[in-house]
């Protein structure tokens, strides 16, 4: 009698766990989308009018990680990590110019469109001690 309670609370065991698994397995993100390669396009500071030229380069990419580069007009190199949403909607990176101590970092918060062929959205220069510069972005591929 104990050994049949046992199997069967076994069993109700792995058919619980089957049945989470196959719920579970539909709501799973989608595949990320490649964005290795170069993007080209110009950048508008707030305030100003005046469009700069702007190249963003997804050097590496594994899974949802992203290697960026930035390169923008009166600018230094900026270089850091970044990320892909999970919806591949949106792309999040902190890059940072090189060198030590204080040095700027561009945030960039992008939305992507065209399946991966262009990105636009905003980003902010911060350095301690001075005032954040934004503004907003366009590029593509």
């Amino acid at each position: 009698m104990i050994a049949q309670r046992h199997s069967r609370s076994w069993a109700m065991v792995a058919l619980t766990a089957g049945l989470v698994v196959a719920l579970v397995r539909p709501l799973a993100a989608v595949p990320p989308l490649s964005l290795l390669g170069t993007f080209s396009g110009s950048y508008v500071q707030s305030g100003s009018g005046t469009p700069h030229t702007l190249q963003i380069e997804i050097e590496k990419q594994h899974r949802r990680r992203l290697r960026v580069s930035v390169f923008a007009t009166d600018q230094p190199e900026y270089q850091g990590p970044g990320k892909l949403s999970k919806d591949n909607g949106t792309v999040t990176a902190t890059t940072r110019a090189t060198g030590r101590g204080n040095v700027p970092r561009f945030l960039i918060t992008a939305t992507v469109g065209g399946g991966g062929t262009t990105l636009s959205g905003g980003y902010t220069i911060k350095a301690r001690g001075r005032a954040d510069v934004a503004g907003t972005f366009s590029v593509a591929r």
